[in-house]
């Protein structure tokens, strides 16, 4: 007997999806330019030194990130969802224009930081959305998260590309001054725009979603049951799938932060010789294909495999698009290059969006009260930024080494066969991980409330 799906709350999805928009934009708009941004700051001794510089501007954002996320989670979970997401926002606003008019390479990296201490939106919104679904309709919801960052990114990609340096000779905006003083002030505008109109949205429309336990049950709140600590929370089940979504993100986090630097790069280097604007139209091309995965495809295969099948087979999919990468820049023309490029880039999107979307829906389950989604939901964005911090460091590290290496595999290959050894490695691991996760355990009554151990 087929259960019947709750229509999707629609009312409040939309204006919450436009404030989620915010971070995937002010993400991949940089993605275009980072590399001859930091070429601007003549703060690289040479073009082989500039991933590194790279790796630690995107570092500095999920560093601060890190330490602040549980913060601003375990604040949601006292105050409400709804204050932390216009404080996030507001924030955001402010440190994303700071980095477009930075005139330094520190500067910058400080704009980044305070950009990422401020972020803390997106454990948030991921409460957010659990609470106004149910069992029937949750996989689909919370599939919107991954598409609308998917979303973001592709529109992110094309205006970091498009709209980057206007003032320059032939551009849209020649001779501007403003915009020859600061030539990626214009793309970081656009993506500022979107951010507040996510908090006028967020401001006027969202309405607050955390109801205490005690309160729907007719309970005093503060006769209620009384909070789980860390250690009760954090069991070994938690912990396994903390750790393998971890391991998916420095994977990620590592691929995505090489590729730009890598297309960005020449033949002669083992790169593809791209400029700013087709590595931006390369990324936006592939990321079209989100819609159809992300709102046809993953809720399908949910309900077949559940998120944690979901999830084993996303890692299976992105091994082989990591090991075949960097054989794109083996081939002479762009003619072919670009055909090659977009089906490896759609492989990638399609692992992506089951690795990222399941472990969203696992992690929501974990949960074993409504009132803790805030705690888990920050764990899992602590383990993921934690790992982006890491990811292109070690990224950007590696692919400035390979460059003064020569011979198979140490040379522009390293990087991505170590990427794919690592999702390899993760699959194994994520073999232990138990099928119970693929249920939702906070709206269990409380009498029938386990944790597993």
């Amino acid at each position: 007997m087929s259960v019947v799906e709750t229509p999707l709350p629609w009312g409040q999805l939309i204006p919450l999806l436009a404030v989620r928009l915010s971070e995937p934009l002010q993400y991949a708009v940089v993605l275009p330019f980072v590399y001859k941004m930091i070429e601007g700051f003549h703060i690289a001794e040479s073009s082989k030194d500039i991933a590194f510089y790279a790796s630690l501007l995107s570092s500095s954002f999920a560093i601060a990130q890190t330490l602040t996320i549980m913060y601003w989670s375990r604040l949601s979970d006292r105050i409400g969802r709804r204050p932390v997401l216009l404080m996030g926002l507001s924030g955001n606003f402010v440190s994303f224009l700071l980095f477009a008019v930075s005139p330094t390479f520190y500067i910058a990296l400080g704009a980044r930081s305070l950009n990422g201490m401020l972020a803390g939106n997106v454990a948030v919104m991921k409460s957010v959305m659990a609470e106004i679904s149910d069992d029937s309709n949750r996989a689909r919801v919370m599939a919107l998260l991954p598409l609308v960052w998917n979303v973001g990114s592709v529109a992110g990609s094309a205006a970091g590309g498009v709209l980057a340096d206007p003032a320059r000779e032939g551009g849209m905006l020649e001779g501007v001054r403003v915009f020859r003083m600061f030539p990626y002030l214009l793309p970081c505008l656009v993506a500022s725009c979107v951010t507040l109109v996510g908090l006028v949205l967020g401001t006027f429309v969202v309405r607050e979603t955390l109801r205490k336990r005690g309160a729907e049950e007719g309970v005093p709140l503060l006769g209620g049951r009384p909070r789980r600590g860390f250690r009760e929370l954090m069991t070994p089940v938690v912990s396994s799938v903390m750790f393998n979504n971890a391991m998916s993100s420095l994977i990620v986090s590592m691929s995505d932060q090489v590729y730009p630097i890598f297309a960005a790069t020449g033949r002669s280097d083992g790169g593809l010789g791209f400029d700013s604007r087709e590595i931006g139209y390369s990324l936006a091309i592939s990321g079209l294909a989100v819609f159809y995965l992300q709102l046809a495809v993953y809720p399908r295969m949910e309900r077949r495999y559940g998120a944690l099948g979901c999830y084993r087979r996303g890692l299976l999919v992105l091994v082989p698009y990591l090991v075949a990468m960097p054989w794109v820049s083996m081939v002479g023309r762009k003619g072919v290059v670009w055909p090659l490029l977009v089906g490896l880039l759609l492989v990638k999107v399609a692992g992506q969006v089951l690795v990222f979307t399941s472990i969203n829906l696992l992690t929501v389950n974990l949960a074993p009260t409504r009132e803790d989604l805030g705690f888990m939901n920050g764990v899992q964005q602590v383990a993921m930024s934690a790992t982006r911090m890491l990811g292109p460091l070690m990224g950007g590290i590696a692919w400035s080494w390979s460059q003064r290496m020569s011979g198979y595999p140490l040379n522009a290959h390293f990087v991505w066969i170590l990427s794919a050894v690592l999702a390899g490695w993760s699959l194994f691991l994520a073999r232990n991980v138990p099928d119970s996760v693929n249920t939702f355990a906070a709206d269990q009554p409380i009498d029938q409330q386990t944790i597993d151990d």
